[in-house]
């Protein structure tokens, strides 16, 4: 047994064994070191790549914020008798009362829509008619059926002389305003 431990290697064996070690220690190369450093490095690419797209979202996010905070501010730095609220749906009962007000003394005459419901606004259109005794009186009807302090949107207003001028007898006042309101639920719609 002894005479094959000290046995010396051949110009071939040792060549053999040199490729051998040399395969070995590009193997342990690859497996210890590359293979880690390179899949480190796709995973640096890949948390750099999410980080990248949280960022974007989150500044999207904070641009949007932004906005809305000048919005706030706009609207806030407006006469407090300009500034409008969405009241919560089914408003009609108040807004009627409202109405009523404005249009005591005019014989008016209302008709409601259904109203519809988008996303988490609803909006109502009122078409109303009624005789004005002046122009001074239509423009007083005009400023507060706009001003009642509710969301809304006039989308169309008529003024018409029941005999004579525009400016010198009773008027016909028509029109149609549409009204919104912010829906919490999903009721159904009335």
């Amino acid at each position: 047994m002894t005479g094959i431990l000290n046995r010396t290697f051949t110009r071939r064996e040792k060549v053999m064994l040199l490729a051998l070690v040399l395969v070995l220690i590009v193997g342990l190369y690859f497996y210890c070191v590359h293979f880690p450093v390179v899949n480190g490095l796709q995973e640096v690419e890949r948390r750099d790549e999410e980080v990248s797209a949280q960022m974007t979202a989150a500044q999207a996010k904070a641009d949007e914020y932004n906005a809305m905070q000048e919005e706030l501010e706009e609207i806030f730095s407006q006469p407090a008798d300009q500034i409008t609220v969405m009241p919560p749906y089914n408003n009609i009962e108040t807004l009627m009362r409202k109405l009523d007000v404005i249009f005591a003394g005019t014989n008016p005459d209302f008709s409601f829509s259904q109203a519809s419901i988008r996303d988490n606004i609803a909006s109502r259109n009122i078409s109303f008619s009624c005789t004005a005794s002046s122009y001074e009186a239509a423009r007083r009807l005009l400023r507060d059926v706009t001003g009642t302090g509710y969301r809304c949107l006039l989308n169309s207003f008529t003024l018409t002389p029941v005999n004579g001028a525009l400016y010198d007898s009773p008027l016909r006042v028509s029109g149609v305003i549409s009204f919104y309101e912010l829906v919490q639920d999903s009721p159904a719609v009335s």
